[in-house]
């Protein structure tokens, strides 16, 4: 049986993952099909409690939408970006924390 935090550990290694290839394809290349990826992300990050990430998740929805219908954007996609990355890291190291104390 799957532990609660190897599930957990997953998902943040699935969002890691979307993050590095909207950061190889380039921020201004963000297309319709991501979105879909990142909402079902944040979709997620609600059923799982995590309403930090899945509000960061929406920020960055609509900084994209609006970077593809506009010149000049609100909110820096790169801002939002590191952001999650640094929520994800974070969330990664508690959750090994937290891993490491049931074993000892």
């Amino acid at each position: 049986m799957i532990e609660r935090e190897d599930l957990f550990l997953r998902y943040f290694n699935d969002v890691k993952s979307l993050l590095m290839d909207i950061f190889q394809s380039g921020f201004d290349t963000i297309g319709e099909g991501t979105v879909k990826e990142i909402e079902h992300l944040r979709d997620v990050a609600i059923r799982c409690g995590m309403s930090s990430l899945s509000k960061l998740f929406d920020r960055l929805i609509k900084t994209v939408r609006e970077d593809m219908h506009s010149i000049d954007s609100g909110e820096s996609i790169t801002m939002v970006y590191f952001q999650i990355l640094q929520y994800i890291d974070y969330a990664q190291n508690k959750v090994m924390y937290d891993k490491a104390e049931k074993i000892y």
